[in-house]
């Protein structure tokens, strides 16, 4: 098999269209390929993986799928010894590779995090396969599409996390400044309510409330409208009754100036940081967004690692010759696949056992006819 072209999915060619040159549409539709590699996408670990193997499609290139059946066999190696290349992700990558190219859009920190944690599997990969004379051919699959740069998914990962949390919100330790400047915001909040306070005691009889509100970033208390003027302050607009005023005392404005210059001092080294990893990423776009590509290769492959080992499947000999099949089932009816197929096609199918039939092609052109027999062939 050949890999058909990822970008083009879900919407792109169908394996029929695509081996339009080997075997006739009709024919592909009557071997119920389409329906075929549904079944085995179910095996894939991301929406990308799976779009590649429903683009699959017969090919003629001995030198392709001689490729494959490398690429293949390293990747069945790797899952032996380590487990898996590419776990399973809970959201779809194909949106977040269209959102690389241009023009790139502004990236929030949940899609930066995301970004990190594709490099972050990419690396693992590569240190798996990359790094070992048994893996030969993912070596140079690596080195072809990272360049020189085999180290920089990595890199780019830590410099990520090193300033976002797990859910995309930047970190109170991203940054010396930042700590210092919101241990100064801090401060000055603090200082802030501790005045509040004393105002409120001071000012009781006068007041609605003894709390302190929040009105426009700004704090305040709340005065009945009954005693407005009685006090000297600024008035931010009446509560939700009508009856009071959000009302900042004139002493206390200077303080909530130094409270609102911290907070935005706080906010600028937050955007800077941001800004500093969106440029790092517009800067390994194409890198990233290579990465992305090779993760859904290592899916696609690690699929049908997956797919064989539930149907004891093998690979077959390329060598020239008649064709010779052992032990043969056709996946729409092997019971080991029928949760795939309940959840790809919505109907289990076959559950019973099935009779494996070895079969030998001496002649160009063979008629097999099987199946239970339902009133006659």
């Amino acid at each position: 098999m050949s890999d058909g072209d990822p970008d083009r999915l879900p919407e792109g060619p169908s394996p029929e269209a695509a081996a339009v040159e080997l075997c006739s549409a009709a024919s592909l539709r009557d071997l119920e390929l389409g329906t075929v590699l549904r079944v085995i996408a179910r095996f894939a670990a991301t929406d990308l993986g799976a779009q590649r193997i429903l683009a699959t499609a017969p090919s003629t290139s001995t030198q392709d799928l001689e490729r494959r059946r490398a690429e293949y066999l390293e990747v069945a190696a790797a899952l032996d010894r380590e487990g898996a290349l590419v776990p399973s992700w809970g959201e779809p990558l194909a949106p977040f590779l269209g959102a690389l190219r241009p023009p790139l859009a502004a990236l929030a920190g949940p899609d930066l995090i995301r970004i990190a944690r594709a490099l972050e599997t990419l690396a693992t990969a590569t240190a798996r396969l990359g790094a070992s004379d048994g893996y030969p051919c993912w070596a140079e699959l690596l080195a072809e599409r990272l360049g020189g740069e085999l180290e920089v998914p990595g890199e780019l990962a830590r410099a990520i996390r090193a300033v976002l949390d797990a859910e995309g919100e930047v970190r109170a330790d991203a940054s010396p400044a930042l700590v210092r400047l919101t241990q100064q915001a801090r401060s000055r909040r603090d200082a802030l309510a501790r005045r509040f306070e004393r105002y409120i005691e001071l000012n009781r009889d006068q007041l609605g409330e003894e709390t302190v509100s929040q009105r426009d970033g700004r704090s305040s208390v709340l005065l009945p409208a009954g005693n407005r003027g009685r006090l000297p302050g600024l008035v931010h607009g009446r509560s939700g009754t009508g009856r009071s005023f959000y009302f900042e005392p004139l002493e206390l404005v200077e303080d909530n100036n130094e409270v609102q210059a911290a907070v935005a001092a706080v906010d600028d080294e937050i955007a800077r940081l941001l800004g500093d990893l969106e440029a790092r990423v517009r800067e390994y776009r194409a890198l990233i967004e290579s990465a992305v590509v090779l993760l859904a290769e290592l899916d696609w492959c690690q699929a049908v690692v997956r797919f064989a080992g539930c149907t004891r499947a093998a690979l077959p000999d390329l060598s020239p010759g008649p064709l010779r099949i052992v032990g043969g089932r056709h996946p729409l009816i092997d019971p080991a696949l029928a949760d795939a197929r309940a959840a790809a096609l919505g109907s289990a199918g076959n559950r019973g056992p099935v009779i494996a039939l070895d079969l030998d092609f001496e002649d160009d052109r063979v008629l097999v006819v099987t199946g239970p027999n339902a009133g006659g062939k």
